[in-house]
């Protein structure tokens, strides 16, 4: 049976609003448990969701896919199911397995492309090819490239170079990935350019592709990943950097130590416990005995790896390991004289952090705008009578949220019950949840704007500057649906016959009969001014 709320985070997924459907993918995240059935039905939303325009959509929906993948194995029969179909797969031959693929479900293909990788034939390779010219389901066709990369020769490097610019982000890093697998250094100016690329798990595969061949300039790119205000950046940077074998890749880890996402930490930890990193290992331990629960049991566990097996790594880039012997040395200078060393050049200078987007409440926003069209009005007489039409509007627009939130408040409480405040208590919960999140961004661009440098500022101010912006407008907009929804609620109550009981005994009455009377006010100056603007609800 499917759950309610399985149903809402399906709705909220497929929406065409990328804020909501992020909030959706990040729903299944929090959810405890996931029936077989529930697991079933959000499979194939999820894979779609992965394909999204949007990049938070896309980072949201893989980690969530990858939560239900792994929830599929608490569940025997589910399990048992793939075995079989798996095992009753294996048993035919490989081309009984092509013939007629491309009409079976997406699970079965992705088994079948997973299983021919591993038979010994030369004509499985031309066959895997023909199938990908036909093949539209963008997910399988992300697999069968990854395969045809594990089987391919020289002479299909043009064929995949093709896919570099795909729409889709999946097929696009396969590609990159498929590529070097075959032409190792002869295929890095065909890649190259993807470090530049919108996504961020595209990025974060290229620069590791790139790092094996010995390219310098990919740590810069994930350097300005790790700077990143997006968390997706900052995580998928930090995927890259633990397969990077250098000091810069443990130097950019370390500094992730202290990101202000927990999640990001605890990714860190993972790639330094990967690199086997020795420098890591006085950080962990101070990590270890104090601070967040989850990154502190984290960084125990990767202390026991590391310390079994310490590593050391050079510079991959000599000018970064002239500054670091540089850097070691005034500080060794510093602490046998017993002074602080001088600040650097670049550190000795501050900058303002950009202006902060607006704050302002939602109905104070209502105003503003009432404000901006006020002034469009000309004309003495016409000129007053809309200001008092506009005052009215803004008083009733108060009540009416007021009430909203009075009403909400009641829900919450038991004290107060009507079957349509479900979906509108719901839809409040997401938006407030959905603010909370650009809070937090905002919150981290701040910070991050602390951090730049005089001469960093000239060339990230800009940047900095019009991200904020944009996260300050969503703000607003967000701000303004919540406001939306209590007038909503504000307005039924308001609309609803008298004698309402339940309410009387609220002492809510004096604020529905406010909006009547508000309401009868505006009737009446219409025929002197025209229709007023549309107010809410």
């Amino acid at each position: 049976m499917i759950r309610t709320q399985i149903k809402r985070i399906i709705v909220d997924i497929e929406s065409p609003d990328e804020d909501i459907a992020t909030y959706g993918a990040m729903s299944i995240l929090r959810l405890k448990e996931i029936s077989e059935a529930e697991i079933l039905d959000l499979l194939p939303v999820l894979r779609r969701a992965t394909t999204s325009p949007s990049i938070s959509v896309r980072f949201f929906a893989r980690k969530a896919l990858n939560e239900v993948k792994l929830g599929m194995r608490r569940h025997p029969r589910l399990v048992a199911e793939m075995e079989k179909l798996r095992e009753e797969t294996s048993k035919g031959s490989w081309s009984e397995l092509l013939d007629g693929l491309l009409q079976t479900p997406t699970d079965k293909k992705l088994i079948v492309i997973d299983l021919l990788k591993d038979v010994d034939d030369p004509k499985i390779l031309p066959a895997l090819l023909e199938y990908l010219g036909a093949e539209r389901d963008e997910f399988v066709v992300a697999e069968t490239i990854r395969v045809i990369g594990l089987l391919g020769h020289v002479t299909e490097i043009p064929l995949l170079e093709q896919y570099l610019k795909h729409r889709d982000s999946r097929i696009r890093s396969n590609a990159a990935e498929a590529l070097e697998h075959i032409g190792g250094k002869s295929v890095v100016q065909s890649i190259l350019p993807l470090l530049e690329d919108d996504d961020n798990r595209v990025r974060a595969t290229v620069a590791k592709l790139l790092s094996r061949q010995g390219e310098p300039h990919v740590l810069s790119a994930l350097s300005e990943m790790l700077r990143s205000v997006e968390v997706w950046m900052r995580e998928s940077a930090i995927y890259a950097l633990g397969y990077v074998p250098h000091q810069e890749a443990v130097d950019l880890l370390l500094e992730a130590l202290v990101d202000v996402n927990s999640d990001v930490r605890v990714k860190a930890i993972e790639g330094l416990t990967r690199l086997h990193a020795r420098r890591a290992i006085d950080y962990l331990h101070a990590i270890a005995v104090g601070g967040d629960p989850a990154v502190s049991q984290a960084a125990a566990s990767a202390l026991r790896i590391i310390r079994a097996n310490p590593l050391d790594y050079e510079y991959l880039d000599p000018e970064n390991a002239a500054r670091a012997a540089t850097a070691s040395g005034v500080r060794r200078r510093a602490s046998s004289s017993g002074t602080r060393p001088a600040a650097s050049r670049s550190g000795a200078w501050g900058v303002a952090a950009p202006p902060a987007a607006s704050e302002q409440a939602p109905q104070s926003a209502g105003r503003e705008r009432r404000s901006f069209a006020r002034r469009l009005f000309g004309g003495g007489t016409r000129r007053a009578e809309r200001s008092q039409v506009e005052a009215l509007e803004a008083e009733r627009d108060d009540i009416l949220l007021e009430i909203g939130k009075q009403v909400i408040a009641l829900y919450h409480e038991r004290a107060f019950e009507r079957p349509w405040l479900a979906a509108q208590d719901h839809e409040i919960k997401k938006i407030r949840y959905l603010i909370e999140q650009k809070e937090s961004q905002r919150e981290a661009i701040e910070k991050e704007s602390h951090k730049i440098t005089f001469i960093g500022f000239l060339r990230e101010a800009v940047r900095f500057f019009t991200h904020e912006k944009q996260v300050g407008q969503r703000l607003d907009a967000l701000n303004d649906r919540l406001a939306a929804c209590y007038r909503q609620i504000g307005r039924r109550i308001a609309d609803e016959p008298a004698g309402r009981g339940d309410l009387d005994t609220l002492q809510l009455k004096g604020l529905p009969d406010a909006v009547g009377r508000i309401d009868r006010e505006l009737r009446e100056l219409e025929g002197a001014v025209g229709s007023p603007p549309t107010g809410p609800g």
